[in-house]
């Protein structure tokens, strides 16, 4: 019954997904664009507050412009992303201390949706910000421990993160909000940079007294697909 839900839950995100950037195929404004993601994890637990090492991943994304003024547009979009996070630990085994390394990795599918705001620096070129929000659905993941101290030698564990367990402590589903800045230029590249704050608490149901969210910064490079709406676009608004 889990599973069912949770293949639900996959298909529902995909199809919110494919119904946003469906709807302004019409306005052919479409933009690729892909790039490093730097992720990190905090964790609160009681009143102490642990933020992770960064994680270096990716992020490929497919977004379109929905016009909602001269100068704004509702920018929906889909995207496959890699997060994750590092904790440092010391752990005492039969009195030996051990220093132990959890790293996680999870690849995400991400509908995020932005209002963006457009202004002119030149004729070549338009400055955009924006914020919105994103609800994501972990695809994969997996998790490594690495444990060594002075008697032997390092030890790695790495399991699959199958989620909403206390096993593999992370929930699948994800959301937070989402804040973007960037140039867009009159050849249809774009560059921009995007933090993501996570709202949701990722340890699973039945776990008390500890919040896990994700944090994220992109830097990505993107093109327009269609240069002809794009020069009219950066010429008329």
């Amino acid at each position: 019954m889990l599973y069912n839900m949770k293949s639900k839950t996959a298909k529902l995100l995909l199809q919110v997904a494919l119904c946003l950037t469906s709807v302004p195929l019409s306005a052919q404004l479409i933009k690729v664009e892909g790039g490093v993601a730097l992720s990190k994890q905090v964790l609160k637990e009681h009143d102490k507050t642990d933020i992770s090492d960064i994680i270096i991943g990716y992020q490929f994304c497919v977004k379109a412009d929905i016009p909602v003024s001269m100068t704004l547009c509702l920018q929906p979009g889909i995207s496959l992303k890699q997060m994750g996070s590092t904790f440092f630990t010391t752990g005492n085994r039969n009195n030996i201390i051990s220093d132990i390394t959890t790293t996680t990795r999870v690849t995400y599918l991400q509908v995020p949706v932005s209002l963006i705001f457009r202004c002119d620096i030149n004729p070549d070129m338009k400055v955009l910000f924006g914020t919105g929000t994103y609800a994501a659905y972990a695809l994969k993941g997996r998790r490594q421990v690495l444990e060594s101290n002075s008697r032997m030698e390092a030890v790695s564990v790495t399991s699959p993160l199958a989620g909403n367990d206390a096993a593999n402590s992370i929930r699948r589903m994800d959301y937070g909000l989402v804040f973007t800045s960037g140039l867009d230029f009159a050849n249809g590249l774009s560059i921009n940079g995007q933090y993501q704050a996570g709202l949701c608490n990722l340890t699973p149901s039945g776990v008390t007294g500890k919040k896990i969210t994700n944090q994220s910064f992109m830097m990505t490079l993107g093109y327009y697909i269609n240069r002809k709406a794009f020069t009219k676009m950066l010429s008329s608004r």
